[in-house]
């Protein structure tokens, strides 16, 4: 009988032998950036108004529907970083623009 496969091994190896590392962990950081919105203070109004919709160099960009909601998170943004980085379990995120639009 053939010796089990460990699935998380599998797919981290597919996905590098694809050459897709940066662009599964962008998106891996970009779906965090909901969960650690929500752990801040914020309004619960705020996540249907916000999205990450890039990652690069360390700069997570998140469009805010309005400038009063951006400043809301500007001023917040530090409690967001921590809590992206806390959950990828490494400092990935060291800033954040907020983009109306």
């Amino acid at each position: 009988m053939a010796k089990p496969i460990k699935l998380d091994g599998l797919i981290a190896k597919t996905i590098n032998q694809a050459g897709i590392t940066k662009q599964v962990e962008a998106a891996r950081i970009c779906d965090t950036y909901q969960k650690a919105l929500a752990q801040t203070d914020i309004n619960k109004k705020a996540l249907e108004k916000s999205q990450a919709i890039r990652y690069k160099y360390k700069i997570l960009t998140v469009a805010v529907i309005g400038s009063s909601w951006a400043q809301e998170l500007q001023m917040r943004r530090h409690l967001i970083i921590k809590g992206i980085n806390e959950d990828i379990g490494r400092p990935v995120v060291h800033r954040i623009i907020f983009q109306i639009g």
